[in-house]
């Protein structure tokens, strides 16, 4: 009898489990796609393209002109036109200037940063909201992003890139 009792509550609890999940539903998008396919992505992306290159101009142009100083520098140096102590205050001036373009570059990559933040969040936002909007109205319990690679196996989801992108477009 015990055994019985066990059995109809293993099969009770079983059912309720496959009730639960069966009431979940579940849809999946590719955000890479969705992004490649918006023209404010493209806007954007110039833009960090036109930041990046001047930011790469301003620092080949430092770099440029630390070069030709040391180029000069050396030639005193080997002309003997230098005393010791000005040789040695040139190399501590131009450790510091190597020190300074380094720190430069460092910043350059995290102004860059900060630009893609401010540049693609308003994008992102827009693109969220109408996944939570599609989702809200069609009772999805999750909705996965493909494009990361994070899910495996979709086929009892439904695909809504589609209608994410239609929404965009309206």
């Amino acid at each position: 009898m015990r055994i019985v009792k066990s059995i109809i509550l293993s099969l009770i609890v079983l059912t309720s489990i496959s009730l639960q999940a069966q009431e979940q539903n579940f849809a999946h998008v590719n955000l890479g796609n969705i992004l490649e396919l918006l023209p404010e992505t493209a806007e954007a992306e110039k833009k960090m393209e036109n930041l990046r290159d001047s930011l790469v101009m301003s620092f080949e142009d430092r770099v440029a002109q630390l070069e030709e100083d040391f180029g000069v520098f050396q030639r005193e140096v080997a002309e003997g036109n230098i005393s010791r102590v000005n040789q040695q205050k040139k190399e501590q001036q131009f450790q510091k200037e190597q020190e300074e373009l380094g720190a430069f570059e460092q910043g350059m990559q995290q102004r860059m940063e900060r630009e893609r933040e401010k540049i693609l969040g308003p994008i992102l936002e827009k693109v969220n909201n109408v996944i939570t909007s599609l989702a809200e109205e069609n009772d999805y319990t999750f909705v996965f992003d493909i494009s990361g690679g994070s899910l495996l196996f979709a086929e009892e989801s439904k695909d809504i890139t589609g209608e994410v992108l239609d929404r965009l477009r309206e």
